[in-house]
């Protein structure tokens, strides 16, 4: 009976540790989405000197994660990339954009 209790008590303790890395980790693949999209977008604007058209296909999901879905809203000086999660997060949507400005700042 007390080994079930310790390994009840250590299953209380490890199982929020586990899913908070798990979230956070969630989180740090859409930020590798994010600025892989961020150098696409700069790749464009150093061939034409503007960001407008530089984003993928609204189609493609080849910056989306199993949690997040990365937008990008461009004009031709400025862009804003946004994650927006599917699911629980603790910090809601990420945001970065063209003068590398991050939104929430305390989740990069």
């Amino acid at each position: 009976m007390i080994v079930i209790g310790i390994i009840g008590i250590l299953a209380a303790i490890a199982y929020p540790a586990y899913r908070d890395y798990v979230l956070r980790s969630e989180r740090v693949e859409a930020q590798a989405s994010m600025m892989e999209l961020v150098q696409v977008l700069e790749r464009c604007f150093t061939l034409n000197n503007s960001y407008e058209g530089c984003e993928p296909e609204p189609n493609t999901d080849a910056f989306d994660t199993d949690r997040y879905t990365v937008i990008a809203n461009t004009d031709a000086l400025t862009y804003t990339v946004t994650a927006i999660p599917t699911g629980a997060s603790q910090c809601g949507t990420l945001t970065i954009d063209q003068a590398g400005i991050r939104d929430p700042a305390d989740c990069w």
